[in-house]
Parts: structure tokens; C-alpha cells; sequence
């Protein structure tokens, strides 16, 4: 997860032809934001493709496009690095794939979100911007973001009816974070904080050692709580 700064709405400078005036009315209004404009209109131009073109990568939260800021640290990219390594081959075994950031995830009607790492476990599509099905999202927080991965993003992530399983790593202490929907829906959390452990992910007929995700990197004990 990279470090977020505030974006002004992209307000559409106009909208293609409709049927209904009053939609064409609301779109041309500027408190109209972005992704609330394309669900209503889809005949004008589409989120990721504004994405695309913008010189840095957007999320989209409740509407309103947020850049993410380049430039993680070594330790976060090798940690997400690890994971995909760690999870790829067995998540192919049950028709899932597993990637990096630039595989989208829509949060509610009005969000995009790009985790660190997905399992997506949709049928496959090349072209795709986003994961079909995600089931498994992982988030390496930076100490920037610890408080918006913990709050926001978690709560987005639980509200998806495909996610199964969240997974929060701090790549600078061991520290691994689950949390798990049950066969109730209900979220059940889980705590790691030894390299000797591993996490089993049977949602994806994986199961991922602490070890390997810190692999190369020398990140410190957690503190006794």
C-alpha cells in the first residue's frame, strides 16, 4: 500500500447524448463525482480508462480519485514480491490467479481500490482491468498507511461479497494480519508473528510460510503485547 494524497474530483466536462435530459442535467452537474457519473451514463468515457491516462495512479474512494504516490520502500515491494511468488503455483490448481497492484478491485458502487496483492478466482480474461472474483487481497502497509489499511480499507474489503480472506503484512516487523469470513459471513482475525508459522489459504488451495514472505528481508520481532 502506497502512501495516498487527496485529488479534486474529476468533474466531466460533458456528456455524450442520451435519451434523458435529466440525466444529461446531473452529469454536467460539477458536484457529480467521477464513478457516480459512469454508472449512471455508461455511454461516456470509462473510470479505468481516465485512469489510464492520468501520469499517476488513481483509486477511486467513494467517487472521488485519490493518485497514489510512487516510490515504496525495498522492503514493501520485495514483501509483495514474495507473496505473488509464494501463492501463483498453487492458486493455479484451483483456476485462480494470483498478481500485483495494478489489478483493480471495486469497492462498493462508487470505489476502486488496487491492492498489493490479489487471488482472483473469475474466470479469466486478458483484457481485464479488474479482478473478476477476488478472494484473497493482500495489503503490505508502509507506516504511512498502517491507519488507512486498518480502518477503510478493511471495512471496503469485508463489504465485497467475493473477498474471503484479507490479508495486512508489515514488511519491517513480523506481523501478519487475517482476517477470515466463516461460513456464517461472519469475519473471524487471525495474528501471526513468528517466521516459523504459515498461514493456510485453503479458499485457494494455498498455504503461505512467514518465512517466505519475509524471505531476504530482516524485519524485527514484534514487541510482547
Amino acid at each position: 500500500m502506497r502512501v495516498q494524497k487527496a485529488f479534486a474530483p474529476w468533474k466531466p466536462a460533458r456528456c455524450a447524448h442520451h435519451r434523458d435530459g435529466g440525466i444529461r442535467a446531473a452529469c454536467r452537474d460539477a458536484g457529480v463525482r467521477l464513478w457516480r457519473y459512469l454508472s449512471i451514463v455508461d455511454d461516456c468515457r470509462r473510470v479505468f480508462d481516465w485512469i489510464e491516462r492520468q501520469s499517476e495512479p488513481h483509486e477511486l474512494i467513494d467517487g472521488v480519485p485519490v493518485s497514489i504516490m510512487a516510490g515504496a520502500r525495498q522492503s514493501h515491494n520485495v514483501a509483495t514480491t514474495n507473496i505473488v511468488v509464494a501463492l501463483v503455483l498453487s492458486a493455479k490448481t484451483k483456476g485462480c490467479r494470483a498478481t500485483s497492484s495494478d489489478t483493480a478491485v471495486r469497492t462498493g458502487q462508487y470505489g476502486v481500490r488496487y491492492p498489493d496483492v490479489v487471488v482472483d478466482c473469475g474466470p479469466p480474461d486478458p483484457s481485464a482491468k479488474e479482478a473478476a472474483r477476488p478472494t484473497v487481497v493482500v495489503e503490505v502497509s508502509s507506516p504511512g498507511t498502517l491507519a488507512i489499511d486498518l480502518t477503510d480499507r478493511i471495512d471496503e474489503y469485508q463489504a465485497h461479497e467475493d473477498i474471503q480472506v484479507i490479508m495486512l503484512v508489515e514488511p519491517d516487523v513480523i506481523s501478519v494480519k487475517v482476517y477470515r469470513r466463516d461460513v456464517h459471513g461472519l469475519w473471524t482475525t487471525e495474528k501471526y508473528d513468528d517466521v516459523e508459522q504459515s498461514v493456510d489459504l485453503p479458499e485457494v488451495n494455498s498455504s503461505i510460510r512467514l518465512r517466505d514472505v519475509y524471505d531476504t528481508l530482516e524485519p524485527k520481532s514484534r514487541p510482547p503485547r
